[in-house]
C-alpha cells in the first residue's frame, strides 16, 4: 500500500489517497480528514513547548500592565508625584509602544522571528532596569520609554511565530495561547503588587515592577540557544532545506510537508507582488479596500476606545476612588478582577468559531455600555461598593469574552495577502494611538469632567463602538481569504449609487447575508483542488462513496 497526502483548503483539510498495488483492478480510494477531525489531533508536544517559549513574551507585557497599576501608586507616595506626573509615568510606555509597533514589521523581516525576540527582550529588560534603579521622575520616565519600545516591538511577534510554525487546523487554537498569556501575566502583576506592597517604601515598587525581568530573561536565553526560526521566514530568506526539517516536527506524519512548502512560496510570491505596488493600494483604496480599511482599522480602533486597557493601568486609583483606602483590599480587588477578565477569555475562545464573530461583539460592546453606565451612578456611593465591584468585574468579562481576543482574530481575516501586512501595520498602529491617548488622558478627564462624567463619557464611546462594528465590521467565520476579498467586491459594487440608512450594516442586504460557499466548494473554484474529491467512510467494514459536494451541501 502507497501513501501520499494532497492538501486541500487552507483550512487544513487534507486527503489521503491510498492505491492497492496487488492486481489489474487495483484502483484509488481516497478518504478525506476534515478540519473537525484535525482539530481532534492535538498538536505535539513539539509545536505546544515552542508555542508556549513564545507566548513568554505576551505573559511579559501582561504582567507589565498588571504591575505598573500597583506599582505606579507606590511609586507616586516614594517620589511624591502628582496625579498628572503618574499619568505621564504610565503613558509613556503607551506612546513609545506605537513607536515600537512601526519597527516591528520591518525588524522581522530583515533580522528574523529569534533575533527580533532577542532585540525586543534586550530592550524591554533596559527599560525595566532603569525603572527600578530611579531616583527620579526623569530617569523612571527614561525607563517607561525604553519599556514601550520592547512593548511594541514584541507585541505582534509571538502570534506571528505561532502562526507561522503551527498547522493551519491548530492555528486559532495556538494563538489564542498569546491572548490567554497576556491575561495570565496581569493576574501575576496583581498578585506581587498584593503580595510585596507591605515592604519598606522604595523597595515594594521596586520588587513589584522588576520581576518583570525574569519572563524576557528566560524568553531572551530560550530564543538565544532553542528557539526555531520561523519556516516561513526561513523559505523567504532562500533557506527552504531548514524551513522542511522545522515543518516535519510541526506537522503530523501523514502531511505532505513538500506542499506545505509550495503552498507558503506561493503566499510569499503574492506577498512581494503586493510591495511592488507600495504604499498605493492603502493610500488610493478602491471601493472594496476601503470597505475592508473601515472594518479592520476600525475594529482595532474600536478595542481600545472604550479605555479597557487603561482602566487597567488605573485600577488601584480607581478602586481607591470607590472607597477602598487600604492598599491591601485594593490590591486583593484588583486580582479578583484580574481572575475575571482571564475567565472571560476562555468562553470567547469557546464560542468564538460557533457563534460568530459579529454576534460576540455586539454583545460585549451592548454590555460594556449597559456596565459603564451603571457604574458611572453606582460609583460615587461608597456604601455601594459591593454593586462597584461586580459591575467592574463585569465590564473586564465583557471586553475579555468579545471585543478583546476577536479584534486581532476579526483583523488577520479581512485583508487579502498582498495588502495584509501594510493593513495589519495601519492596524496595529491605530490600536496603539488610541491606547496611548486613553492612558496619558485618564487621569485629566476624571479630574475635569468628575467620575460620574468620566464613566459616562466612556459608556458613550462604547456605544458608538458597538454601532460602528454593527455597521462596518462583517461576519468573517468560515470564509477564507479569497472568500472575504470577494465578499467585499460584491459588497462595494452593491453599494455604489446606494445610502445606506446609519441604522444599517452595510453588509444587511440578503444577498449578502446568504451562506458563503463551503470551503471544499470555493478551493474547486479557485483551483485549490482540481477535482471534486469523493469521500469514502468505513461503516462495519462497508465503503460508500459519498460525492464531496453533496455531503456539503453544495452552495
Amino acid at each position: 500500500m502507497l501513501t501520499h497526502d494532497i492538501p486541500g483548503p487552507s483550512q487544513g483539510t487534507y486527503v489521503r489517497q491510498a492505491r492497492d498495488m496487488e492486481g489489474d483492478d487495483a484502483r484509488p480510494t481516497e478518504t478525506m480528514l476534515s478540519p473537525s477531525q484535525r482539530h481532534l489531533e492535538w498538536p505535539n508536544k513539539w509545536v505546544y513547548h515552542k508555542a508556549g517559549i513564545a507566548c513568554l513574551n505576551s505573559l511579559n507585557l501582561g504582567y507589565d500592565v498588571g504591575s505598573i497599576g500597583g506599582g505606579a501608586l507606590l511609586v507616586q507616595d516614594d517620589l511624591g508625584l502628582s496625579d498628572e506626573e503618574v499619568q505621564i509615568f504610565i503613558g509613556a510606555a503607551s506612546i513609545m509602544s506605537v513607536f515600537g509597533a512601526l519597527l516591528a514589521p520591518a525588524l522581522c523581516d530583515k533580522l528574523g522571528r529569534r533575533k527580533t525576540f532577542v532585540t525586543s527582550c534586550c530592550v524591554f529588560i533596559s527599560g525595566i532596569a532603569l525603572v527600578i534603579c530611579s531616583e527620579n521622575l526623569g530617569v523612571a520616565i527614561l525607563g517607561r520609554v525604553f519599556t514601550g519600545l520592547g512593548i511594541g516591538l514584541g507585541l505582534a511577534i509571538d502570534p506571528l511565530y505561532i502562526s507561522e510554525i503551527s498547522p493551519p487546523w491548530h492555528r486559532g487554537h495556538l494563538v489564542s495561547l498569546s491572548e490567554i498569556s497576556i491575561n495570565t501575566g496581569i493576574v501575576a502583576g496583581f498578585l506581587m503588587s498584593l503580595c510585596f506592597y507591605t515592604l519598606p517604601m522604595g523597595i515594594n515598587w521596586r520588587i513589584i515592577i522588576g520581576l518583570g525581568i525574569v519572563a524576557p530573561s528566560v524568553l531572551l536565553y530560550f530564543a538565544m540557544f532553542t528557539m526555531p526560526e520561523s519556516p516561513r521566514w526561513l523559505i523567504a530568506n532562500g533557506r527552504t532545506p531548514e524551513a522542511r526539517a522545522i515543518l516535519k516536527k510541526a506537522y503530523p506524519p501523514d502531511v505532505n510537508v513538500e506542499k506545505v512548502v509550495s503552498d507558503i512560496e506561493d503566499v510569499i510570491h503574492a506577498e512581494q507582488s503586493g510591495r511592488e505596488d507600495g504604499w498605493k493600494p492603502i493610500y488610493k483604496p478602491t471601493p472594496s479596500v476601503k470597505l475592508m480599511l473601515l472594518a479592520g482599522v476600525g475594529l482595532g480602533v474600536m478595542q481600545q476606545i472604550s479605555g479597557s486597557e487603561a482602566f487597567i493601568y488605573y485600577s488601584p486609583t480607581i478602586l481607591d476612588d470607590a472607597g477602598f483606602t487600604s492598599r491591601g483590599v485594593n490590591f486583593a480587588f484588583m486580582c479578583l478582577i484580574g481572575g475575571v477578565k482571564l475567565g472571560a477569555i476562555g468562553v470567547g475562545a469557546y464560542h468564538v468559531d460557533t457563534t460568530g464573530r459579529r454576534p460576540l461583539l455586539m454583545i460585549s460592546t451592548g454590555l460594556m455600555f449597559v456596565f459603564l453606565v451603571s457604574i458611572a451612578f453606582v460609583f460615587p456611593h461608597h456604601n455601594l461598593v459591593g454593586l462597584t465591584i461586580f459591575l467592574i468585574c463585569a465590564f473586564m468579562a465583557a471586553f475579555s469574552f468579545g471585543v478583546g481576543p476577536i479584534t486581532w482574530l476579526g483583523v488577520s481575516e479581512v485583508f487579502p495577502l498582498h495588502l495584509r501586512a501594510k493593513a495589519m501595520s495601519l492596524c496595529t498602529l491605530g490600536n496603539r494611538v488610541t491606547a496611548a491617548i486613553v492612558a496619558n488622558t485618564v487621569l485629566t478627564l476624571s479630574n475635569a469632567m468628575g467620575i460620574t462624567g468620566f464613566f459616562l463619557f466612556y459608556s458613550i464611546l462604547a456605544l458608538f463602538s458597538m454601532w460602528y462594528l454593527f455597521r462596518y465590521f462583517p461576519e468573517t467565520r468560515g470564509r477564507t481569504l479569497e472568500e472575504m476579498t470577494a465578499y467585499f467586491e460584491r459588497a462595494a459594487i452593491m453599494l455604489q449609487g446606494r445610502t445606506v440608512p446609519p441604522y444599517k450594516s452595510l453588509y444587511s442586504d440578503p444577498v449578502l447575508s446568504m451562506e458563503e460557499p463551503t470551503t471544499t466548494t470555493s478551493a474547486l473554484h479557485s483551483g485549490i483542488i482540481e477535482t471534486e474529491p469523493a469521500v469514502v467512510e468505513e461503516k462495519s467494514g462497508n465503503v460508500d462513496v459519498v460525492d464531496a459536494k453533496a455531503r456539503q451541501g453544495g452552495w
